[in-house]
């Protein structure tokens, strides 16, 4: 786990559109966009605000169904073509 801290600098957005830190739900995830190089720690990178915070909000949740067959036969008359 690594716990990020923003400040007043840090843009936020969530499904593509601005907002603020308290537009974030839990159970939300995220992305954060920080700088530095490839030459530092995770840690010293993570020391600083990010520069960007882009979340997602969970799709709700949906019922899947699926069917499970045997193909007994094929009518190819139907094909299309281009």
């Amino acid at each position: 786990m690594l716990t990020i801290t923003t400040d007043a600098s840090t843009d936020f957005r969530i499904n593509g559109r601005e907002t603020t830190i308290t537009g974030l739900s839990a159970g939300d995830t995220f992305q954060a966009s920080f700088n530095g190089s490839s030459s530092e720690s995770l840690a010293t990178i993570a020391s600083s605000a990010p520069l960007r915070v882009d979340a997602q909000t969970p799709p709700p949740a949906r019922q899947v169904y699926a069917f499970v067959g045997t193909v007994t036969s094929v009518d190819d008359t139907r094909r299309r073509t281009r």
